[in-house]
């Protein structure tokens, strides 16, 4: 048994109720979504949440985990595996947010320990029927234990009240529901677990029980038969994965049919960016039709007796949200809701439980046997003999999906024309997301580094031994390798991620506040004069920032991201400008607009990710903010105001950029001799 000591750590201070209990909550799976319940559990520390340890096998998942915890001014204690975390006795609840396949064996043995711990488990509750309902026998002989699913959708505030139309009896008997998905594709994770059925349990088990939960809570009645229609049509299918070629499907129709009568019809589309709403609800009752539109938080409903001037728009906000995060705040309700059955001790338990878990999975499971088949599938159907590629485990030559795919192709890079052609703020904006762009990389790894130890060659930091950078400036990227390109560890990942504080400047930055001339006889590629750059980074700024970019002394920043106005980089065509930024540790810098030549320059030396935003950031901004840049999904998430916002994608940049600029990027690739 370990023991941690919170004592002036920040634990426990600033509850709503002095004498309320501390309940310490324990993360197994770090990954994306783990850090997102960490940021969502920091934002609920006044209601009396602390996060003290985390366990995933994957050490930069650590890693990063605890350079999020340390910048919340939390402690946390480090596992590699989850058995010790549950051995530690540390935490009163478990938060799993580990790969699909991993779910049941990770539940049955938090069931089977002695010490009890209260669950959130990410969705889908398994990936197999069965493996549902062995958990939910288990279960039952441990009623000290509550055990929640994480079906956040029916969380988030336009959804949430569309549940309240409804149940307000405003619609009458609910008769259909149509629920449309048009998004970008699945996002690359660690050792592209979510690549294939077996270990996602299939798109519509992975991503679409959210969907199938929500039908059955409109319509208020359990599932009797499914039919779908999905194939893989554009994503994924030039990926190769240790030879296996992906085989979850981008794009489908599903039908479900209700004992009541009622029928509901899903969407699917995954390669759809260009949309205004990634979920679009339509609830039709027999005297009414409600709506609802995520991300625009719009609500609509109308009698059929009145007719469409009677139509009712609402926005639907919820101001118990303190951290929107990446679903609309419905994570941080989850959370809320779930915490408060914590600290209820038996007197309440968690809305979404086991069972509603167990048929939302299996909805998905019918339906992805459905398309195999090619005809109706019975609930009953979806059983232990159904694995998470079920129509294989009855009959393999029924994997349609796999048969049609074409064979795999080599991705191709850009040639080096091509990139240097890219190198404009409008280019660039053009190109297509990182998130999808580089659907054909080859693995998610992660890895955590220091500047000085970076395994991003760049041009001049390849130069400068370790012992030269601030050993306290750290950045945290998720890193994976581009299929085309060599075996380097320092090749490009669509997973990139940064994290640290962020710097706000305001319009018309030029290259003179960011390096004054009188620096520019220094020498990049020599290490020394190369560290005097970093010194002297935006040493240039008026009198009116009254906070030091750098420190008098220091040679680095304790700002590794930077947040601007318009035409950030105007005035001389200096490359020294983002070599002094990248040298006083920046790792991107988030821009309204940039001068052309400092865009280019920034890719050129590969120093740092000139990314651009959709909105004006730095009005909503303030130096020192705690941010996060998520490039796979073109989000800056700001984690001291819990807002978040859109970038643009930087398409092709993105590669040159994490070689070092574009004659590191040549050389890698073979367009130039090494």
């Amino acid at each position: 048994m370990q023991s941690l000591d919170l004592t002036g750590m920040g634990f426990g201070v600033n509850f709503k109720n002095s004498e309320q209990k501390l309940v310490k909550y324990g993360i197994i799976g770090a990954g994306m979504m783990g850090r997102e319940h960490l940021c969502n559990l920091y934002h609920l520390r006044s209601e009396g949440a602390a996060v003290v340890c985390v366990a995933d096998p994957h050490l930069p998942s650590q890693q990063i985990s605890m350079e999020f915890a340390d910048s919340f001014g939390w402690p946390l204690k480090a596992f590699s595996g989850h058995k010790e975390l549950l051995d530690s006795g540390l935490c009163d609840v478990v938060v799993i947010s580990t790969p699909n396949m991993t779910h049941y064996e990770i539940l049955m043995d938090i069931i089977n320990h002695p010490k009890t711990h209260h669950v959130l488990v990410e969705k889908p509750l398994c990936t197999t029927v069965e493996d549902c309902r062995q958990v939910i026998e288990a279960a039952k002989k441990r009623p000290d234990m509550l055990v929640q699913v994480g079906l956040e959708y029916r969380y988030m505030p336009p959804v949430a009240k569309l549940i309240d139309i409804v149940n307000g009896g405003k619609l009458g008997h609910v008769k259909m529901v149509s629920i449309r998905e048009h998004r970008f594709p699945f996002l690359v994770k660690v050792d592209n677990w979510n690549r294939f059925n077996c270990n996602s349990g299939g798109t519509l088990v992975e991503k679409c029980c959210h969907f199938f939960d929500l039908m059955r809570l409109f319509v208020g009645s359990n599932p009797v038969r499914v039919m779908a229609s999905g194939a893989i049509d554009i994503n994924h299918k030039d990926e190769v994965y240790d030879g296996k070629v992906p085989d979850i499907i981008d794009n489908a129709y599903v039908i479900v049919e209700f004992e009541n009568g009622a029928r509901g019809m899903l969407d699917l589309c995954m390669f759809a960016e260009g949309s205004k709403n990634e979920q679009e609800i339509s609830v039709i009752g027999e005297i009414g039709k409600g709506e609802a539109f995520v991300p625009e938080n719009i609500v609509r409903y109308g009698l059929r007796v009145e007719g469409r001037d009677g139509v009712r728009t609402m926005r639907a906000e919820d101001h118990r949200i303190k951290y929107d995060g990446l679903h609309h705040g419905s994570s941080y309700l989850e959370h809320l809701n779930f915490l408060s059955a914590v600290k209820a001790q038996g007197k309440k338990i968690p809305t979404v439980d086991l069972h509603d878990g167990l048929t939302a999975v299996a909805i998905g499971v019918a339906a992805q046997l459905s398309i195999e088949l090619g005809r109706f599938v019975s609930i009953n159907e979806s059983n232990a003999k159904l694995a998470c590629c079920p129509a294989a485990r009855i009959d393999p030559s029924l994997c349609s999906l796999r048969r049609r795919l074409p064979p795999p192709t080599t991705t191709t890079q850009p040639t080096m024309a091509a990139a240097a052609s890219l190198a404009t703020p409008a280019a660039f904006s053009s190109s297509l997301s990182r998130r999808y762009h580089h659907q054909q990389q080859a693995s998610a790894s992660t890895a955590t580094f220091k500047v000085s130890n970076s395994t991003k060659q760049r041009s001049f930091k390849t130069l400068i031994s370790q012992s030269i950078i601030s050993a306290n400036q750290t950045l945290t990227r998720r890193a994976s390798v581009v299929a085309a390109a060599t075996s380097d560890s320092s090749s490009f990942g669509s997973g990139a991620s940064f994290h640290g504080t962020c710097y706000v400047v305001r319009d018309n930055i030029d290259t003179d506040q960011i390096i004054p001339a009188e620096y520019l006889t220094l020498v990049p590629s020599k290490p020394e004069e190369y560290k005097k750059l970093g010194s002297y980074a935006l040493i240039g700024l008026p009198a009116s920032y009254e906070t030091r970019f750098v420190e008098p002394g220091e040679y680095q920043s304790k700002y590794s991201i930077i947040i601007a106005g318009d035409n950030f980089g105007c005035g001389s065509s200096r490359e020294h400008a983002p070599v002094a930024l990248g040298a006083a540790g920046v790792a991107a810098v988030v821009a309204e607009s940039y001068a052309r030549i400092f865009f280019r320059n920034s890719v050129a030396t590969g120093e740092i990710y000139p990314l651009e935003s959709e909105v004006r950031i730095c009005d909503e901004c303030k130096t020192g903010d705690v941010v996060t840049i998520e490039l796979d999904q073109s989000l800056l998430i700001n984690h001291t105001t819990g807002k978040q916002y859109s970038l643009k994608p930087i398409g092709d940049a993105g590669p040159v950029i994490e070689a070092g600029g574009i004659f590191a990027y040549a050389r890698k690739t073979g367009m130039i001799p090494a």
